[in-house]
């Protein structure tokens, strides 16, 4: 997801919004994580990191412009923790069950959130589609690679 952000014609235009933005990630997960902040500190931003060892988190979270929580918790991330006016990004997914059936939620506390954030993308709605077109970005290339090189295998033959 966060590669195919990066190489998103937009993203120029979100590396301006974020300099100078205190920016606080959630979780070092390996999907979700890891990856963000490696983007990030690829294009030259010092996130604060919170994982499960940060003294403090809810100051911290508190004190950031923009907020991307990927730590599959529930409602990790909601009114009482964000100031007015944060960008919030979901990216954390987690499942649980209710009456027998198995229920995805995400970080974020929408009903809260959505009360006090300028900006918030959910986990679940939000950022998928960006997923969901950076697959089938990957299958059309993927593609075109294979059929190449087979185009070529049987023309050398």
């Amino acid at each position: 997801m966060l590669t195919a952000f990066s190489k998103a014609e937009g993203f120029s235009q979100a590396e301006e919004f974020l300099k100078e933005k205190n920016i606080v990630v959630l979780g070092k997960g390996r999907t979700a994580g890891a990856p963000t902040i490696r983007l990030l500190q690829k294009k030259g931003f010092n996130p604060t990191i919170i994982d499960l060892k940060t003294q403090h988190p809810n100051e911290i979270i508190r004190q950031a412009n923009v907020v991307i929580s990927a730590t599959g918790r529930k409602h990790i991330i909601n009114g009482s923790n964000i100031k007015n006016g944060a960008y919030v990004i979901g990216v954390g997914l987690g499942r649980e069950i209710v009456e027998g059936q198995e229920k995805v939620y995400g970080d974020i506390n929408d009903d809260e959130v959505s009360k006090k954030a300028k900006f918030y993308c959910p986990t679940i709605g939000g950022i998928g589609p960006l997923t969901v077109a950076s697959l089938l970005s990957n299958v059309v290339v993927a593609s075109k690679t294979i059929t190449h090189l087979y185009t070529n295998d049987i023309i050398a033959k």
